[in-house]
């Protein structure tokens, strides 16, 4: 009853925002009484913040594992971002319901700021070691993986629409978008410079 009542109150406060949703329509669409909800969770406020907190402990479980050590390569970080990245799309994915919720709410999640910090942590080890050429801010690279995964599913159905492909539906596709966003991002867009050019 009790996950019935979690994924009811995350779909409905998706569609119709956190005023909109209310406690008498959730239950009905967890098939529970009324009184349910404020039985599990207190009250309305009190189902949505567990929805959050649920989110925010294991959203980014295993894109944060992929990042713990310090790579000791070129090859090897390049690797592993790419593993990264395609986590965290898929993290992204599978927990869409609430990750749009979230987003509709600008809300900053602790899942946010762990997120930024460890993958933070991970590019300051590899800059440390040489890995990255001079200049590149890493700090700024955090933000830009989760905002351009996010972007890709919360958009996935009009992009699907529009160019008839979609990260939610064609595995081929998801794999060639985590590749050519991570090739932007390690390699750029320009050629190598090359003398005479």
């Amino acid at each position: 009853m009790r996950e019935r009542l979690l994924r009811a109150g995350a779909t409905l406060f998706l569609e119709k925002g956190f005023g909109g949703a209310s406690v008498r329509d959730i239950c009905q669409a967890a098939g529970a009484s009324s009184r349910m909800i404020h039985h599990y969770f207190g009250s309305k406020r009190g189902l949505y913040d567990e929805i959050i907190a649920g989110f925010s402990e294991k959203f980014l479980d295993v894109p944060m594992r992929i990042v713990a050590a310090t790579p000791e390569t070129q090859v090897e970080f390049a690797l592993r971002f790419e593993i990264f990245f395609a986590e965290t799309l898929e993290a992204i994915i599978e927990n869409r319901e609430i990750y749009e919720l979230v987003d509709r709410a600008k809300e900053v999640l602790p899942a946010y700021q762990v997120y930024h910090q460890r993958l933070g942590e991970f590019l300051d080890a590899a800059t440390a070691r040489g890995l990255f050429r001079a200049g590149v801010d890493t700090a700024m690279l955090t933000g830009t993986i989760l905002d351009r995964t996010g972007r890709q599913v919360v958009y996935a159905d009009g992009l699907d629409e529009l160019i008839g492909v979609s990260v939610l539906s064609d595995d081929d596709y998801k794999r060639r978008w985590v590749k050519a966003n991570v090739d932007m991002i390690l390699n750029g867009l320009l050629a190598p410079d090359e003398p005479g050019r």
